[in-house]
């Protein structure tokens, strides 16, 4: 074994069969300069697939023990610990992870350097979770949490989609209309192959016939009904009657036309049954106009 207590310069090769140790006494760190490049070589008869090239800590045999990160020899690096880009870029392919200011706010932002490229996040080559298209449309591959608001000018579903609120209290799903204009206001349309509802509420200012300002509306271009139970209560049709499948319970009703139906009860000694005017109770039957 050669010992060197003072810097060593080699013209040449030098051909080492054991282990280099940089050392004097632990005194000193152990530092290789050289002024042009420099390269380490692994594999170098070119008789393998399988070495590595390791930096490791607190041990000097070689093994994969205390690794701080090694290279193998398809070139995957693995790392024991963060990596750190001062520069504030990393790049792989087209790929990058780096940090950038737009507008005046810093970003970290990971991307493609090709503006003809998506972007993808997923757990394995085949499964991705996340889909970034050139346009900036985003898709979810599974659900999406979200601690805040999400703000979109659409959005678009494709498939039945459930609203959890998850309460112990008022489940509310508000829709505002945020500005502050005397005509903002606020609706909600539902459309098919044949046409579309809607449901709005006017604003401070706006109206349209039939429907005053600050008026809550409901529009179909087909009939409308309201269920109960499995049976529909109320049928409002095209002609716009109003057709209801069970007893009204009222107080004074007035009508500008006629009131039609097989039995109208009034004022509890008043009913018309059959086209019959009578007065008293019903069971009595007693008909004033025969």
């Amino acid at each position: 074994m050669a010992n060197f207590l003072t810097d060593a310069t080699f013209a040449g090769a030098a051909n080492i069969a054991g282990t280099l140790t940089l050392d004097q006494g632990s005194l000193l760190n152990g530092i290789i300069n050289t002024p042009a490049s420099l390269r380490i070589n692994i594999d170098s008869d070119n008789n393998n697939t399988g070495e590595v090239f390791i930096v490791g800590k607190n041990q000097t045999n070689i093994d994969n023990n205390n690794v701080l990160f090694s290279v193998a020899e398809n070139g995957n690096s693995t790392f024991s610990g963060n990596v750190l880009a001062t520069a504030g870029y990393v790049q792989g392919g087209s790929a990058f992870i780096s940090t950038q200011t737009i507008g005046g706010t810093g970003y970290a932002m990971f991307g493609s350097n090709s503006s003809s490229e998506p972007i993808g996040i997923g757990r394995d080559g085949t499964n991705l979770d996340i889909a970034i298209d050139t346009s900036g449309n985003t898709a979810f591959g599974g659900s999406g949490t979200f601690g805040g608001e999400v703000e979109a000018t659409s959005l678009d579903i494709n498939g039945a989609a459930t609203f959890d609120t998850n309460v112990n209290s008022a489940g509310f799903i508000r829709q505002k209309n945020s500005n502050a204009g005397s005509d903002a206001y606020v609706s909600k349309t539902w459309e098919s192959n044949v046409g579309q509802a809607e449901i709005w509420r006017n604003s401070s200012n706006r109206t349209q016939t039939g429907g005053a300002a600050q008026s809550f509306n409901v529009y179909n271009n087909q009939d409308t009904n309201i269920w109960s139970g499995g049976t529909r209560a109320v049928n409002f049709n095209t002609s716009q009657n109003a057709l209801f499948a069970g007893t009204i319970s009222s107080g004074s009703i007035t009508s500008t036309n006629a009131i039609s139906g097989l039995t109208v009860t009034a004022r509890d000694n008043m009913f018309v049954k059959d086209g019959q005017l009578y007065i008293g109770s019903e069971e009595e039957l007693d008909p004033n106009i025969a």
